[in-house]
């Protein structure tokens, strides 16, 4: 499959995704990756790369706040993460749509939460997306504490982040 950062850009949240995640099955390769994302810098002189090693992109793509492109090898990136602006956020339902059933994940130390999709037709990928409340279940539904009460989570609950790991 090819694409290009112009073509990326001219589809909708949910294209764009369905389109990575088919180009995703192709190649993992950073040169390729930083193509269409935009302009990257690694994160080689900070501390933080003693524990992760990535490229944070200044996005092509004006929905995207920042990208981070992680990677363990320098040619081979092991994922990406896209953190949305306000204005362009994907829903539970664009999600649903896309990477089929999910499960969600309470993360402790900081008190949010992972909803982790199965993506099972996008074979060696894994697909994340957070947010940024603590998800109760209760009587089968999904409930997320948020600032101003408990809201149920439906199928236009927002994310500002997308995780795709490659394994």
């Amino acid at each position: 499959m090819t694409i290009d950062s112009t073509l990326l850009k001219d589809f909708t949240l949910k294209q764009y995704f369905k389109a990575f995640a088919q180009y995703a099955r192709t190649t993992h390769s950073i040169a390729n990756y930083l193509a269409l994302l935009g302009e990257g810098k690694s994160n080689e002189d900070t501390i933080e790369h003693k524990y992760i090693k990535r490229f944070i992109i200044n996005p092509v793509d004006s929905r995207f706040n920042v990208i981070y492109l992680n990677y363990s090898d320098m040619n081979e990136a092991d994922s990406i993460v896209w953190f949305l602006e306000p204005n362009s956020l994907l829903t539970l339902g664009e999600l649903k749509e896309l990477f089929g059933a999910f499960s969600t994940h309470n993360i402790i130390y900081d008190e949010t939460s992972s909803f982790n999709f199965r993506a099972t037709d996008y074979e060696g990928l894994t697909v994340e997306a957070n947010s940024d409340y603590w998800i109760n279940e209760r009587e089968g539904r999904l409930y997320s504490e948020e600032e101003d009460g408990e809201i149920e989570v439906t199928d236009d609950f927002h994310f500002h982040s997308l995780y795709f790991s490659f394994h």
